[in-house]
C-alpha cells in the first residue's frame, strides 16, 4: 500500500451545528427579507445588500471569512446566468434598429458622470484631476446585473399577482397577462445602453489603475473594444450564415433511414429529451464566457451575447424560411419534446407566442435556483463588501458623499432625455409604444442609476489613487469613503425607482 503524502488529501469533517445554522440562516434571511422589500419598494435586492452587510464584515461579521470567497465565486454565477437570461430574451431584430439609440445612451451615461465628477471633486473638495477621473470612472458603469434583477423580480412578482387575481376571478391567466418590459423594444435599448457601459467601465478599470505610474499602454485600451466588436459583429453573422442553415437541416432530417441499431436508438432517444438541450445550453454558455474571458473582454458581454445567440437559434429553428417549410420532412427528433406544449408556428408568428426550446429549457431548470440562490448570494456578496461604518465618518463624508450621490444619479438620468427627443420608429404593437415619451425617459434614467459591482471593482482598483493625501484637510480614506457613498446611494435609488416605476407601468 502506497504512502500517499497527507497534503494531497482533505479528510471529511462535518460542520458544526453552528456552521449549519448560519448557512441556512444566511439562505433564508437573504430571501425573507428580499421578499418583504419587494412587496415594500418593488426592489428585492435592497434587501439582498442589507443581509449581505449585516451578515458580513460591515457590521455583524457572521459568516467566516473563508466563506466569503465561496459565496462571492458562487454568487458570480448568479450573475452570469441573470445577463444570460437578460439576453435570452432579447430580440436581436429589435435591437438592431435601435443601436444606434442605445449607443448615445451609453455615451452619455459615461461622459456626464465623469464630467461632473472632474468639476465637483477637484473644485469642490480640493482633490487632484486624476482622484476626480478616477472617481467618476468608478460610478461611469451602469450595472447590467441590477438592472436585470429588479426587472426580473418585478416581471415574477406582476405574473404572480396577475394569476392570483386571475384565478380569483375565473379568468384564463393567459390574456392580457403582465407586460415583461425586458421584451420591449424600451427594455431592449436599456439593456443594450447598459451592456456598452458596463465594457467601457471594464476597459477603465484597466487603465485607471496605470495611470499614476508609467504601466499604462494603449492595448489595456484597444484590445477590449475591438473584441467587444468582434463579438458582436462576427457572432450573429457566423449564427445567421453557417450555424443556423446547418441546425436546421440537422434537426429536419429523416432520421428512420438510418439503421436503427441499438445504440443508435438509445441515442435518439436521449437526443429527443431535455437533456441535451440543457447540455447545449451550459455548454455555449461556458464557450462564450471563458472565451470572451481569455479574449480580453467582459464575461458579461459572453454571456449576454450567448443568450441573444441561442434565442435567434432556438427561434430560427422554430421558425423556418419559407422556402423550408414547403419540404415534406418528418417531425424534428429534436423538437419531438416541445410539440406537446406548441406546435411549429408560421413564419409571422410573433415571439411571445411559442417560447424557443432554450428559454423553455432555461426557465426550467435553471430560474428558480437563479433567483432563489444564486442572485441572493451575488448581492449579499456585495452587501458584504461595502465599507458601511466608514461612511459614517468623519461627519463631513456624509454630506459630501450626498451630493457626489446626487450629481452621479444625474449624470445617469439625463442619459434618458435621449428617449424623449429620438424619433418613434417601430412597431404599434410593441407594448412600450403605449407609454408617453416622459414615462419611457423616467424608466430608462432611473435604470441606468444603478450601479452594483463594476463600480465597487473599479473603485477597489482604483484605491491608491483615491486614498492619495489631498491639498486640502482631507484624509487618506475620506475621498474612497465619498465614491463608496455615490455606489451605495445609486444602486439602492435606482433600483427602488426602477422598481416604483416598473409597477406604475403595469
Amino acid at each position: 500500500m502506497s504512502n500517499v503524502p497527507s497534503s494531497t488529501t482533505y479528510p471529511y469533517e462535518p460542520p458544526t451545528i453552528v456552521e449549519v445554522l448560519i448557512l441556512s440562516s444566511y439562505v433564508y434571511v437573504l430571501n425573507a427579507v428580499g421578499a418583504i422589500f419587494e412587496t415594500g419598494i418593488h426592489a428585492d435586492l435592497v434587501g439582498y445588500l442589507v443581509v449581505g452587510m449585516v451578515y458580513g464584515p460591515p457590521l455583524g461579521n457572521i459568516i467566516p471569512t473563508a466563506w466569503l470567497q465561496c459565496f462571492t465565486s458562487v454568487g458570480y454565477i448568479g450573475l452570469i446566468l441573470l445577463v444570460f437570461q437578460g439576453g435570452l430574451v432579447t430580440d436581436l431584430y429589435m435591437i438592431l434598429p435601435n443601436i444606434a439609440l442605445s449607443l448615445c445612451i451609453a455615451v452619455t451615461g459615461i461622459a456626464l458622470p465623469i464630467v461632473l465628477s472632474i468639476a465637483y471633486i477637484p473644485f469642490a473638495l480640493d482633490y487632484t484631476f486624476l482622484q476626480g477621473f478616477a472617481a467618476g470612472a468608478s460610478l461611469s458603469s451602469t450595472s447590467l446585473g441590477t438592472t436585470l434583477a429588479v426587472l426580473s423580480g418585478n416581471t415574477r412578482a406582476s405574473a404572480t399577482r396577475y394569476e392570483e387575481k386571475a384565478a380569483a376571478d375565473g379568468v384564463a391567466s393567459s390574456d392580457n397577462g403582465p407586460i415583461d418590459i425586458r421584451k420591449t423594444r424600451l427594455g431592449t435599448v436599456l439593456m443594450t445602453a447598459a451592456l456598452a457601459d458596463d465594457v467601457v467601465a471594464l476597459v477603465l478599470a484597466a487603465i485607471v489603475p496605470k495611470l499614476e505610474g508609467d504601466g499604462f499602454t494603449w492595448r489595456a485600451v484597444v484590445r477590449p473594444v475591438l473584441v467587444s466588436v468582434a463579438f458582436v459583429i462576427c457572432i450573429p453573422v457566423l449564427s445567421k450564415f453557417i450555424v443556423n442553415p446547418l441546425l436546421r437541416r440537422a434537426t429536419r432530417w429523416d432520421y428512420t433511414r438510418l439503421r436503427a441499431t441499438a445504440a443508435f436508438k438509445i441515442i435518439a432517444t436521449y437526443f429527443s429529451r431535455d437533456g441535451v438541450y440543457l447540455l447545449v445550453l451550459v455548454g455555449i454558455l461556458s464557450g462564450f464566457v471563458t472565451g470572451a474571458s481569455y479574449a480580453g473582454t467582459s464575461e458579461l458581454l459572453g454571456a449576454y451575447v450567448a443568450g441573444c445567440w441561442l434565442r435567434a437559434t432556438g427561434q430560427a429553428l422554430l421558425h423556418p424560411p419559407a422556402s423550408e417549410t414547403q419540404m415534406p420532412l418528418t417531425e424534428p427528433a429534436v423538437l419531438s419534446t416541445f410539440t406537446a406544449q406548441a406546435a411549429l408556428p408560421k413564419r409571422d408568428t410573433t415571439v411571445d407566442e411559442v417560447a424557443d426550446p432554450f428559454t423553455i429549457i432555461f426557465e426550467r431548470y435553471i430560474e428558480l435556483i437563479l433567483h432563489r440562490i444564486l442572485a441572493p448570494l451575488f448581492f449579499g456578496s456585495v452587501g458584504s463588501s461595502i465599507p458601511f461604518l466608514n461612511l459614517w465618518r468623519p461627519a463631513r463624508v456624509v454630506w459630501q458623499g450626498f451630493v457626489f450621490s446626487v450629481l452621479m444619479a444625474i449624470g445617469k438620468a439625463a442619459a434618458g432625455i435621449w428617449w424623449l427627443v429620438w424619433p418613434r420608429r417601430g412597431a404599434n404593437d410593441d407594448p412600450s409604444s403605449k407609454l408617453s415619451r416622459k414615462t419611457g425617459a423616467l424608466f430608462i434614467g432611473l435604470a441606468l442609476i444603478a450601479r452594483g459591482e463594476i463600480a465597487l471593482l473599479v473603485a477597489s482598483l482604483a484605491r491608491s489613487i483615491l486614498q492619495q493625501e489631498p491639498g486640502g484637510s482631507g484624509t487618506q480614506e475620506e475621498l474612497y469613503a465619498i465614491v463608496m457613498w455615490g455606489t451605495l446611494a445609486c444602486t439602492v435609488g435606482g433600483a427602488m425607482g426602477v422598481g416604483a416605476i416598473v409597477s406604475r407601468m403595469r
